[in-house]
């Protein structure tokens, strides 16, 4: 690079005789000295564009980290750089000029957005999860008991049907009792009833950016699979 910008520092010279730069004369040896620093200054620019957006090979887990901090997502070096990339990606870009900003269109391009390979649909029946996981053939064994107003987990730990409401921990969420099925919604695998599989390590993350974006009196029955 420091060639390159030597060559250009003459292009800047005056064409008579007595500004010819010939390799090791004093204009040379000046444009040399000065292209360190500028050769470190450009090396600098390109840092500071590859930390700013999640879009480059040059954004490292640092930035990542850093970037978490600022936008309020939970941080875990135990995830993968992409997936990290793309939550923070995603975050940046929200709400953007999208006006059903709480449908379930939205709420499901969003987390697809953010890594997560889920599918979001509304109760329009409506119908409970036990319903829903009947439906779909899902093996009652996977979900544990079930009647309305209350969820029981399978005693696997990261498997089995639980609720998003008000709490990132789901096990403050559990005993919460929805007033009507016609608040609820379901995120999973597709078609409805399928349980979908997310990184273990960002359960925290993925219930996190559920309650960011679902209307505050809803509440989310998640097919799930933490693995």
């Amino acid at each position: 690079m420091i060639d390159t910008i030597i060559q250009i520092s003459k292009q800047l010279l005056p064409t008579g005789r007595a500004f010819f730069a010939k390799l090791g004369g004093v204009f040379h040896r000046l444009f040399a000295g000065l292209a360190k620093s500028e050769e470190q200054a450009a090396v600098d620019t390109d840092s500071i564009l590859d930390s700013i957006l999640p879009d480059n090979d040059g954004f490292s887990a640092q930035d990542a980290t850093e970037w978490e901090i600022r936008l309020g997502i939970i941080s875990n070096s135990s995830v993968s750089l992409a997936d990290r990339k793309a939550a923070i990606l995603r975050k940046y870009n929200h709400p953007s000029d999208i006006r059903a900003r709480q449908s379930a269109g939205f709420l499901e391009q969003q987390l697809r957005l953010a890594g997560y390979d889920v599918y979001v649909f509304e109760n329009t029946i409506p119908e409970t999860p036990q319903d829903a996981a009947s439906i779909a053939g899902t093996l009652t064994a996977q979900m544990g008991a079930f009647e309305f107003g209350q969820l029981e987990f399978n005693e696997t730990e990261g498997s089995g049907i639980e609720q998003i409401v008000n709490r990132i921990d789901a096990a403050q969420d559990a005993s919460f009792v929805a007033g009507t099925l016609k608040q609820t919604f379901f995120i999973g695998g597709t078609p409805k009833g399928i349980f979908a599989t997310i990184d273990i390590n960002r359960k925290e993350e993925f219930r996190q950016t559920v309650l960011r974006l679902k209307p505050a009196q809803s509440v989310a029955y998640t097919f799930i699979n933490y693995e």
